[in-house]
């Protein structure tokens, strides 16, 4: 199952319909794509989820390491581990592909 609008919108019902639940998560079968729905409904895409992470891994927990990211993620990704403290060596080169 393809874990993208429209089709997690069954688990958007769900996540909207339990008072107590603020996170739903959906995979497709082989679990390399995935997608998030927040307690509202509101569904968010890989491209949305990953830079977050980073950031809350990163930034709010401080842990350290590299951080490896694909050309088809989202940008933000190498901006945000340039952030991190302590790891200079994510931080990009100018003007250099990536």
């Amino acid at each position: 199952a393809n874990p993208e609008e429209p089709f997690i919108n069954p688990l958007k019902a769900v996540v909207k319909e339990q008072k107590d639940a603020i996170l739903g998560l959906g995979m497709d079968l082989d679990a390399d794509r995935f997608g998030v729905v927040d307690g509202d409904g509101e569904y968010y895409r890989p491209n949305q989820i990953l830079p977050m992470l980073v950031r809350y891994l990163g930034i709010d927990r401080e842990l350290t390491g590299r951080v490896i990211a694909t050309q088809t993620g989202s940008p933000l990704i190498e901006k945000l581990a340039g952030m991190i403290p302590n790891n200079e060596e994510n931080r990009p080169e100018p003007n250099t592909a990536p």
